[in-house]
C-alpha cells in the first residue's frame, strides 16, 4: 500500500490511478483545469482520461502480460517496457544494471573503479585495503560484483570488468 492507497485504486482500462492523476493536475494545473472543464462532470473526466491513457501507453486488459515495466510518479506513467524478444531483455538488464550502479556504495565503487580492466584477486584485496576494508569484506564484495554483473571471474583468481 503506498500512503494510503490501494492497488484496488488503480484504475485497469485507463492504466492509471486516476484520483492520484486527477489531484496532482488540479493542484499544478488549476487553471488548466477550469479553463478546459475536463474534470466538470462525470463524462467530461472520463473523455479526459481516455485521452490521457492513450497518449500515454498501450496495454491490454485481456492479455494481462502486456505490460513487463511500469514505472510512474504521482500516478501518471514515466515509462513502460514490454520485454518481447532478446534486444529487449538486454536493453532491461542494461538499465537494471545502471540502477544497480548507481544504488551501490561509493566508496565500493571507487574501490572497483580503481583497478584495471582485468586484475587478480591479489590486486582487489590491494585496493580494498587502501580504501580500508579487511581481505573477506572485499572478497565478498567481489562475490557481490560478480552476482550483479560487474566484473565476471573468468578463471580462479582472475576477474574482468563488464564494458557497459
Amino acid at each position: 500500500m503506498l500512503r494510503g492507497r490501494h492497488s484496488s485504486d488503480y484504475n485497469k482500462g485507463f492504466g492509471l490511478d486516476t484520483e492520484r492523476v486527477k489531484r496532482f493536475i488540479l493542484s499544478t494545473q488549476k487553471e488548466k483545469v477550469e479553463n478546459t472543464a475536463c474534470f466538470s462532470s462525470p463524462s467530461e473526466e472520463r473523455k479526459f482520461f481516455c485521452r490521457l491513457s492513450a497518449a500515454l501507453l498501450y496495454y491490454s486488459q485481456e492479455k494481462t502480460d502486456s505490460i513487463d515495466v511500469y514505472v510512474s510518479r504521482n500516478g501518471l506513467p514515466i515509462m513502460t517496457m514490454e520485454l518481447k524478444n532478446h534486444y529487449f531483455e538486454k536493453s532491461y538488464k542494461r538499465m537494471d544494471a545502471l540502477v544497480s550502479t548507481e544504488a551501490t556504495d561509493p566508496v565500493k565503487k571507487q574501490v572497483l573503479d580503481s583497478l584495471g580492466n582485468k586484475f587478480i584477486t591479489a590486486e582487489a584485496v590491494k585496493a580494498g585495503a587502501d580504501f580500508g576494508f579487511a581481505r573477506r569484506t572485499v572478497m565478498y564484495m567481489l562475490k557481490d560484483f560478480c552476482q550483479r554483473n560487474f566484473i565476471i571471474k573468468d578463471k580462479q583468481g582472475n576477474y574482468e570488468k563488464v564494458q557497459k
